[in-house]
């Protein structure tokens, strides 16, 4: 039996991904001797070790798919990672990485947002917007950086009847500005 690239052998379906399955390699070949180089852990547990992971992170379920023959793994973030910018970044890492990660990510979520705050002083079309931060895909710009600023109501829109008009501009908020002025006090701003 032939398959294409990205599909799952029998009796594997989606939905088992999530279960306990049999492990089913594309090329055993390959498989076992990675699997003898301990380079794979335990044949069979890489989806289920995802879920649990997720699950036990406070994460959503993780979504499992085949598209146009890809086999596609979604893992969601969690929303307060994002929203919890103001001081602490959620979730629990071990050992020396704790503090190197939560500076990082807390301190690059930060910068990109006094960035978008700063800029939209002057109110700039989502393009713009984009350039700033260094973003090129429109969907991930909107979904992990936008909606985000609009949720917590540091940008506004400028024509907030037509969101999806062609005119539309984003501008900084009394809240943006407050969020900006606080950051300014930590001396954060630079």
């Amino acid at each position: 039996m032939a398959l294409d690239t990205g599909e799952l052998r029998p009796p594997l379906s989606l939905d088992r991904l999530s279960q306990p399955h049999p492990s089913i390699p594309a090329n055993p070949l390959v498989a076992e001797p990675l699997f003898l180089a301990k380079y794979i852990e335990k044949a069979g547990s890489g989806t289920l070790d995802i879920v649990t992971r997720c699950k036990s992170g406070g994460m959503r379920p993780p979504e499992f798919r085949l598209e146009a023959g890809c086999f596609i793994l979604t893992i969601w973030r969690k929303a307060s990672l994002i929203l919890e910018v103001t001081g602490q970044v959620t979730g629990q890492v071990t050992g020396q990485v704790t503090g190197q990660v939560t500076g990082q990510v807390t301190g690059q979520v930060e910068a990109w947002i006094i960035k978008v705050l700063e800029a939209c002083a002057t109110p700039l079309k989502s393009s713009e917007i984009k350039e700033v931060i260094g973003i090129r895909h429109r969907e991930t710009f909107q979904r992990n950086y936008l909606d985000h600023l609009l949720a917590e109501g540091w940008l506004e829109r400028t024509i907030p009847d037509k969101p999806s008009s062609s005119m539309q501009k984003y501008r900084v908020t009394e809240k943006g500005k407050v969020y900006l002025a606080e950051m300014e006090g930590k001396g954060d701003l630079k």
